[in-house]
């Protein structure tokens, strides 16, 4: 059997975002509002669970893509030419998106080896965290001092060049103690977890 689109099962009237127009500041508006919002929670549900997330964060997020529906429904315009449903769409999974990297940034741990790649427990939403995260921080490598960053390269294999080495390897290639290597490379990482908590 072919699956129909996600959006196919939710349609809206486009008289109904008129009329919301036309109510502007009224206790009608907001009901009339109101049903819209609620005939497509089931939409809400399903963008959630197309997106990957687990059963128990599809309900943390679900909050999140309320809020999204009820945006999508206050700044509709139909005759742009777009479905409804297409355009809450969107926009709940902007919203949720955006939380995910919210979570993702307020992770402390450094996983600058961590593979971006799906395991058989992993949903999509996992893998896009780790890559959120992973990017960010190469992104604050870059801003290291040059000595700080070539030593995390090296420990970490960033620059795909080569693999991660030991700190007695990297040691020999930097002509340091190994001790030395390994005080550095800590400092480097306290310095970027530094930045880190300083991004928004």
């Amino acid at each position: 059997m072919i699956s129909k689109p996600l959006t196919s099962a939710f349609t809206a009237d486009p008289r109904e975002f008129a009329e919301l127009r036309r109510r502007r500041g009224t206790a009608a508006r907001i009901r009339l509002r109101n049903r819209i919002v609620c005939r497509h929670l089931g939409l809400a549900r399903d963008v959630l669970r197309r997106i990957g997330l687990p059963p128990a964060d599809r309900e943390e997020f679900f909050s999140e893509a309320c809020l999204a529906l009820i945006a999508a429904v206050e700044s509709f315009r139909p005759e742009l030419g777009n479905q409804f449903s297409t355009y809450a769409t969107a926009c709940i999974r902007h919203q949720v998106y955006r939380q995910l990297r919210r979570r993702a940034k307020k992770s402390n741990t450094v996983a600058l080896d961590e593979p971006a790649t799906m395991s058989g427990e992993d949903s999509p939403a996992d893998v896009f965290c780790r890559q959120e995260r992973r990017t960010r921080i190469l992104g604050e490598i870059e801003q290291l001092p040059p000595r700080e960053r070539r030593l995390l390269d090296l420990r970490f294999g960033l620059g795909g060049d080569t693999d991660p080495l030991s700190f007695r390897e990297i040691a020999e290639r930097v002509a340091m103690s190994k001790e030395r290597v390994r005080q550095l490379v800590g400092s480097a990482l306290e310095h970027l977890k530094s930045r880190l908590a300083t991004v928004d």
